[in-house]
């Protein structure tokens, strides 16, 4: 499998739907601009070209950015507070992946042909395997996550 064709599924379904109506103001506001917050770290990802370390940091520069302007916004609905909440810490888990898979990366590229290079490349492999494993896991919650929002925001109960 190619180092990064596991980031290419990555599809973090949270490009979740901006609300026009729903319940109250004051909700479809907060959810409009969480949501609007969500979908910036959707575009970043889904946009996500290269197979370099400088690629890997780069996405994971644009999801540390995301993060800051999410941990800005202030809500008052308490299910918002959870669910920005929660994609922070989707998002911060995906930025990690992709900054431990650069590194891995440099020191896989640096290595040289001896026996330590050898293993050096090896534990490096281990590494990106270990943050794919990671950035699978958070597009998986990403997308139930993204699921409950809607549902909140439209007013849906649960199933």
């Amino acid at each position: 499998m190619h180092l990064f064709q596991i980031y290419s599924m990555i599809s973090l379904s949270a490009s979740v739907t901006l609300l026009v109506a729903a319940c109250g103001y004051n909700k479809v506001a907060e959810c409009n601009q969480l949501i609007d917050g969500i979908n910036k770290g959707h575009a970043i990802v889904t946009n996500f070209q290269g197979n370099d370390a400088a690629a890997a940091n780069k996405l994971a520069d644009g999801l540390d950015s995301t993060l800051a302007q999410l941990e800005k916004i202030e809500l008052k609905d308490k299910q918002l507070q959870g669910f920005k909440s929660r994609f922070t810490e989707i998002y911060r888990d995906l930025s990690k992946a992709f900054r431990t898979t650069a590194k891995a990366l440099v020191t896989a590229k640096s290595a040289d042909e001896t026996q330590a290079g050898l293993e050096k490349v090896k534990k490096a492999r281990s590494e990106v395997e270990a943050s794919a494993k990671i950035a699978e896991q958070a597009a998986e919650k990403a997308d139930v996550l993204a699921a409950e929002i809607n549902n909140y925001c439209l007013g849906k109960k649960a199933d």
